[in-house]
């Protein structure tokens, strides 16, 4: 029986039809393919590993503890690393691609969805800005 002595989190499927898996407490990147070949092992970071997001680019997108890391594949290093808080015992615990209705607000309403110009009963209605 095969024994694990540190957790993992975050195995996902990859466009190129491999998998990444982050070797969580080892701060490695593991890109494997799905019949368990092992392609490579990179070493990231000693941040806890967790949460794994692929880019429309190809790059991958890390949680490293407080920080967001972004990890080119091809060059099989970080090339930007975002702190998103101060606090040193935080950590992201996953990421994903929020859908368009948690977008931030738009800098003008109005120019998004028009303004109210009348009622007609209940029935709002808009009049749409160009």
């Amino acid at each position: 029986m095969n024994m694990v002595n540190n957790p993992g989190h975050s195995a996902r499927p990859l466009s190129d039809g491999a998998a990444a898996y982050l070797n969580t407490s080892h701060g490695e990147l593991v890109h494997f393919k799905l019949n368990g070949e092992i392609l490579s092992r990179t070493k990231i970071t000693d941040k806890f590993l967790r949460g794994l997001l692929e880019l429309p680019d190809g790059r991958l997108a890390i949680g490293g503890g407080n920080a967001l890391l972004i990890f080119d594949r091809s060059a099989r290093q970080v090339v930007d690393t975002i702190e998103l808080s101060s606090e040193s015992h935080g950590t992201i615990f996953d990421i994903q691609i929020m859908p368009p209705e948690f977008e931030l607000p738009p800098d003008s309403l109005e120019a998004k969805i028009g303004k109210i110009v009348a009622f007609d009963g209940q029935k709002t209605i808009w009049s749409k800005t160009a």
